[in-house]
Formats: structure tokens, sequence, C-alpha cells
């Protein structure tokens, strides 16, 4: 019984150990939507959205995994997401605060400001199907 009990455990803990785990999203995840300067935040054409976090902002940490999940499957509008303590500028937005922000643009313009943790929820709750 003893045996049977110590085969048991090894094949729960092997079979464990072979699960693998999902990798977490992370925003080197969206390649081709980073951008490295606030200038190219404000130069597209049309509609879009940024979102400008730091690697060292709490409030970005908070909300990171809740963003990220939701680009995963936003496809009405360009996103393009800016690390700001990476950019290679000073913005020129009087609406830019502080990070985490999301604008949303038209045309060089904002249109539409969700500034903090709770305002990046607000965002995903407007824009969600």
């Amino acid at each position: 019984m003893k045996k049977l009990l110590i085969l048991l455990i090894t094949v729960f803990v092997l079979s464990l150990s072979a699960c693998s785990e999902e990798k977490a999203l992370d925003y080197s995840s969206f390649e081709d939507n980073l951008i490295y300067s606030y200038e190219a935040a404000a130069s597209y054409d049309d509609k879009y959205i940024v979102y400008y976090y730091s690697e060292n902002c709490h409030h970005c940490s908070e909300v990171k995994d809740d963003i990220l999940t939701f680009f995963t499957t936003y496809d009405k509008l360009p996103f393009y997401i800016l690390e700001v303590s990476q950019a290679t500028d000073s913005s020129f937005l009087d609406e830019f605060v502080g990070t985490p922000t999301i604008f949303i643009m038209i045309d060089d313009q904002v249109d539409e400001a969700y500034i903090g943790s709770y305002g990046i929820l607000d965002f995903i709750d407007d824009y969600s199907d």
C-alpha cells in the first residue's frame, strides 16, 4: 500500500511538472504596435488609439493584463503603445499628464482621453463589444 501511494504521488508530481504554463502577455507581444516617440504618437491619420505607459508605474502594472488582453482581440481602430521612459522626445500634448493614459486621436488631435488606472478600465468598458 505504501509503495502504491508513493507511486501515485510520483506520477502526480510528474504530471504537474509536465504541464506547460501559458505565457503571460507582455508589451513585446505587440511589437508591430510599439512606438518610440511622442511625435510618432501624434503623426497618424484618421482615428486611432495611443496607450502611454511606464514600466515603473504602479498604476500601469495594475491594468497591464487588462489592457493587453483587450488589445489581443480589439480590431476596430489601430492602436499604438508608447513606453514613455523610452521616448526619444517630450510630449507636446497639454492633455498628457502622466501614465497610464489612453488617447483616442483623430488626425493628430486628442478626441477622447482616459487617464489613470480607472480611466483605462473605463476605456476597456467603453470600447469592448
